[in-house]
């Protein structure tokens, strides 16, 4: 729709210039209305042309969604076409695996949180009809969007971590003060980079106060973590940022990792549970079971082990680094004979 109204814009513009070039044209050079009028229709048959030719290329691009199937509660939509038996297979496979983590993370029912939902696979890149990559998306339109990028032909690990990235939406929904300290943005895929990133984003902030949460300090973190505390965020010898923030926006979801993993079986509905705080930290500490600071140590630990491990790389890449080392400095003290 966009690439039609801006070939009309250009449609337009090249009328007005021809009017203009017609009007400011001498007696001598003077051309008839007609005579316009046939440079503008040829112009408006080319500028359809190439509008049929980018119609053409877009089709060859995204596919028509017209097939579905559902399984265990998620309806996923797809073009025919392009979804082969294995791809379905490794559907169902990758729901049924999420579920069955969910379950076993967070008690029995666990698993309703992916129910009812609905997504689409979008298509790109397509060669010989099959495709280099898919995209993800929840709800029933692309809107030029993606979830998450997987290639075909599709793994049941693929799809059971996008599952469980929407389950880590949908948690969010329980509680809007959690969401919004979360930004919006959690999943419940296993990962340890999330701490890796929430303990490389505090140990670089511009704020003194950070870096110390960084350091192990958890009454720091508290400060760090509370967005009614922002006049706290930074010391007098400290350089704000333009946009005043002391961590990046992703950090806060760390905390939720956190939260979910000490509170196991239960910690889902306790987090649905009416409260009147307005506190994050206290609700997720809630849906933990156990008081705010210790949610903090555990969590300030969790962001230490991270760093430790950083610091100490593999015994691998450790031999590899010594190696490779040895051979640039073999190198660089040989000499050539003159």
């Amino acid at each position: 729709m966009s690439k039609s109204l801006d070939l009309r814009h250009i449609a337009l513009l090249l009328t007005v210039v021809c009017v203009c070039a017609a009007a400011r044209s001498t007696p001598a050079d003077a051309q008839t209305a007609a005579q316009v009028q046939a440079r503008i229709d040829t112009m408006r048959d080319s500028l359809r042309l190439t509008q049929r030719e980018l119609d053409v290329a877009r089709s060859r691009r995204i596919l028509v969604v017209n097939d579905s199937l559902v399984s265990e509660g998620v309806t996923v939509r797809f073009p025919a076409s392009a979804v082969a038996e294995r791809d379905r297979v490794a559907i169902r496979e990758g729901i049924s695996s999420a579920r069955e983590a969910l379950d076993a993370r967070f008690g029995a029912g666990a698993a309703r949180l992916v129910e009812g939902s609905e997504w689409l696979l979008g298509f790109q890149g397509l060669q010989e009809g099959r495709t280099a990559k898919v995209g993800f998306v929840e709800g029933r339109v692309l809107a030029g969007r993606y979830d998450r990028f997987a290639r075909t032909p599709l793994s049941a690990s693929e799809v059971e971590d996008y599952v469980l990235e929407l389950a880590g939406r949908q948690l969010l929904q329980r509680d809007l003060v959690v969401k919004a300290f979360a930004n919006g943005a959690f999943s419940l895929v296993p990962q340890d980079r999330a701490f890796y990133v929430a303990q490389r984003q505090l140990a670089i902030s511009p704020s003194s106060v950070a870096r110390r949460c960084a350091a192990g300090a958890a009454s720091a973190c508290r400060t760090i973590l509370d967005q009614n505390a922002q006049a706290q965020w930074f010391a007098p010898t400290d350089t704000i940022p333009r946009n005043g923030r002391a961590i990046a926006r992703g950090v806060n979801a760390s905390l939720v990792t956190v939260a979910m993993e000490i509170g196991g079986e239960g910690a889902i509905d306790r987090l649905a549970e009416p409260d009147s705080s307005a506190d994050a930290i206290v609700i997720l500490a809630h849906a933990a079971g156990v008081t705010p600071d210790s949610l903090l140590h555990a969590w300030t630990a969790r962001l230490q082990e991270e760093s430790t491990q950083s610091a100490h790389p593999s015994m691998p890449f450790a031999l590899s680094a010594v190696f490779w080392c040895g051979i640039f400095l073999l190198a660089a003290t040989r000499r050539r004979p003159q």
